[in-house]
């Protein structure tokens, strides 16, 4: 259990410290902890001024039971440079402490490291962290205080902001835009100083029984060093391109080009995930957004939705992703079937009221991934840019099944000059369609294999004719959705 207490300026638990923490980033010099001597910088002058000895550990007294019965016997305050207190009670110090064998010399893993299992080819080695000394006999569970403090995390988060990379038209980079370093709880430097808190009361060492919750500097995901080391051997890993028709049904254009302009330069960590109306955000008028093609009630409505024929984009995207071997979180297949897009690899998205549908990818590379696009009337293209992965990906033929034939009508209606024919809909087909995609690193190992299934239902084909005698007939209302207007249906 942990206890919240008062603001260390209030508290009689923190006595004379509080002098120490009012100035932020000097708490962790005010709580004693184990010192390690440097090492000696190669490159530096010798100095004149001898260098003061490290502070001695606190040597443990007494047997290992003994020493446990003291790091368990009341609670230990851990305070920040805010003056933010957290109690940790005896039970919680009972189950972090207790007797067992002489610490192993190859640690456990250590719960800050990164999940991947590929190393970063541009990452520093990571030096192997050394037995415990004090550690012989008493343990003290460095990784369950490590998960202890992640709760703590939001209290002192300053966001940083990685590096990012600038093309030109050419599709040349040209830049580095630098990065910035955040603010946060250090969760390493956190544990060591509850662990050492302990360790002086093992150590029969009252003088200061405190410990601290440590907050430096945090240096982003893509430092500007990285990035600039990594900008020369960026590749493109896939590519996909949608030809479409400037019209209505696409707000004759800006429903398209918008917001893959909005997903140019997005850079996807290694382990993030690509969502596109996070990226995207929700279209308005203000952003230039028009009423759009949608599907409604199984027909084409070349204006039923709010930024209609948003799809083109959501569909280019899914496709340079589906390619680039990452793995796919989120799609879902149009209504029926268009025929510009790849059969059985097309993507819908919408919002309807507090529904929605995107489309999601996970970076699951080791490396940065750096979308650029390119739309103009007629074409949208995206790019997609890493180190090179070394990835296959395969697609099977379209395996079609279920096929079911559409018809063709004429309507006729005064509501165009007599004569005047104007056509609606198109016929579709209905049919259901299996894509197998297989993903292989280098060494021909299957990263990825999924079949992607696509259910298409039949629309039969509108004609309008003008006649002068016939009744006008009355177009749908265009609905409150936007993009495909809400299941079943599709922005095309």
């Amino acid at each position: 259990m942990t206890r919240h207490t008062r603001p260390i300026r209030r508290s009689a638990l923190v006595g004379g410290l509080v002098a120490a923490v009012l100035a932020v980033g000097t708490l962790a010099t005010a709580v004693p902890v184990r010192a390690e001597e440097p090492p000696p910088d190669p490159g530096a002058s010798p100095s004149p001024v001898a260098t003061p000895a490290p502070t001695p550990a606190p040597v443990p007294v007494g047997t290992p039971e003994e020493q446990v019965a003291r790091m368990t016997a009341a609670p230990l305050v851990v305070v920040g440079p805010d003056g933010f207190a957290v109690q940790i009670e005896v039970e919680t110090l009972s189950a972090w402490v207790t007797v067992g064998p002489v610490a192993s010399p190859t640690p456990p893993p250590d719960p800050l490291a990164s999940p991947t299992t590929t190393p970063d080819p541009l990452a520093e080695p990571t030096p192997q962290p050394t037995v415990d000394p004090l550690a012989t006999q008493v343990t003290i569970d460095r990784q369950s205080i490590v998960t202890w403090l992640t709760q703590y995390l939001p209290q002192y988060a300053v966001p940083g902001r990685n590096a990012a990379w600038r093309m030109d038209t050419a599709g040349r980079f040209i830049k580095v835009v630098p990065s910035k370093e955040g603010r946060g709880l250090i969760r390493s430097a956190s544990a060591r100083s509850i662990m050492d808190a302990l360790w002086r009361r093992a150590a029969l060492d009252w003088s200061d029984d405190l410990a601290a919750f440590v907050v430096g500097p945090v240096k982003p995901a893509l430092t500007t060093e990285k990035a600039t080391e990594m900008m020369p051997k960026l590749r493109r890993i896939s590519a996909w391109t949608t030809h479409w028709q400037v019209g209505e049904n696409n707000g004759f254009g800006a429903n398209i080009i918008i917001p893959a302009k909005k997903i140019n330069a997005t850079i996807v960590m290694p382990g993030e995930t690509f969502d596109f109306w996070k990226v995207v955000g929700t279209p308005t008028a203000k952003d230039g957004y028009k009423a759009g093609g949608a599907i409604i009630n199984g027909k084409s409505e070349p204006t039923g939705a709010f930024a209609g024929g948003i799809c083109s984009t959501s569909t280019t995207i899914f496709n340079a992703a589906l390619r680039a071997g990452f793995p796919i979180l989120s799609r879902v297949p149009h209504y029926y079937y268009i025929d510009r897009y790849p059969l059985g690899l097309d993507a819908t998205v919408w919002i309807d009221g507090g529904s929605k549908q995107s489309v999601k990818w996970r970076n699951d590379s080791t490396a940065p991934v750096y979308i650029r696009a390119i739309a103009k009337p007629g074409i949208v293209t995206f790019e997609l840019y890493s180190l090179p992965l070394g990835r296959k990906v395969t697609f099977s033929s379209p395996k079609v099944s279920g096929r079911v034939a559409a018809g063709d009508y004429t309507e006729y209606t005064s509501s165009l000059p007599a004569g005047a024919v104007k056509r609606l809909e198109f016929p579709h087909p209905g049919m259901y369609v299996e894509v197998t995609r297989t993903v292989t690193d280098r060494s021909g190992t299957v990263l990825h294999r999924e079949v992607w299934k696509s259910r298409y239902n039949k629309v039969d084909g509108r004609v309008l004719v003008g006649k002068s005698s016939a009744p006008p007939t009355t177009a749908p209302s265009p609905t409150g959705a936007i993009g495909g207007g809400g299941p079943p249906g599709g922005a095309r």
